[in-house]
């Protein structure tokens, strides 16, 4: 949160599970568990840190690198690695029990990074950043896939990977949510009209058959 502390809380009680202190020095923009649910990535301005779940305390060095703060992170499905965006306009990619930094950063984005999603298969990830862009990245090659999916004049807000990570749906800040092809970027479907404000998150459910959304008009909805 603002106050520079991560907490994890008890789903069955709804209270703060007592761990140690884990804590930065400025307010918290980005949080993610692992997929075994055993560490915890956090980032606060230019560092993120590795914690254990169970414990509270960290388990890596810090991931020191970006030169502007860090405001979103993933780690890979497997587990092994951790990529990190920032308002710098580059992505790092780290190794997620070392802390050291894996490759080079990636950069195409001209303005800073705000999301990203990762493909449940692990062979790629998607961006968006502030430049009005959505860019998928090879995870094998480190390079992108394609050229970037240009929303200009509207802004993109959110992505959500499908299962098969054959398909993405897109929240924008129009209000709207899109689904699309990963090859082709051809949009599948109608658009989903509904919300009365800024789209914040979506999500697509294990079997595909749904796709989940909040937005700033304080709903959730169903398609």
């Amino acid at each position: 949160s603002w106050d520079g502390f991560v907490r994890v809380w008890d789903t069955r009680t709804g209270e703060p599970v007592p761990l140690a202190e884990m804590r930065h020095a400025n307010p918290v923009l980005f949080v993610t568990f692992s997929p075994d649910g055993k560490r915890i990535a956090s980032g606060a301005d230019r560092v993120a840190r590795l914690w254990e779940s169970k414990l509270g305390q960290p388990y890596a060095k810090p991931l020191e690198g970006h030169s502007e703060a860090i405001t979103c992170g993933v780690y890979f499905p497997d587990g092994t690695k951790i990529v990190t965006g920032s308002k710098d306009h580059t992505i790092h990619i780290w190794n997620a029990f070392t802390g050291e930094k894996v490759g080079k950063p990636l950069s195409g984005h001209r303005e800073g990074i705000t999301t990203l999603s990762f493909a449940p298969d692990g062979t790629f990830f998607a961006s968006i950043g502030r430049d009005k862009t959505v860019r998928f990245w090879d995870v094998k090659k480190g390079k992108p896939m394609s050229v970037p999916v240009d929303c200009n004049p509207d802004i993109p807000s959110s992505i959500a990977i499908s299962p098969n990570s054959t398909r993405y749906a897109l929240g924008l800040r129009s209000k709207k949510i899109v689904l699309q092809d990963v090859k082709s970027k051809a949009v599948v479907g109608k658009s989903l009209w509904g919300h009365t404000d800024e789209i914040v998150a979506v999500r697509i459910s294990p079997d595909q058959s749904y796709i989940y959304s909040s937005a700033r008009d304080r709903s959730v909805r169903c398609w």
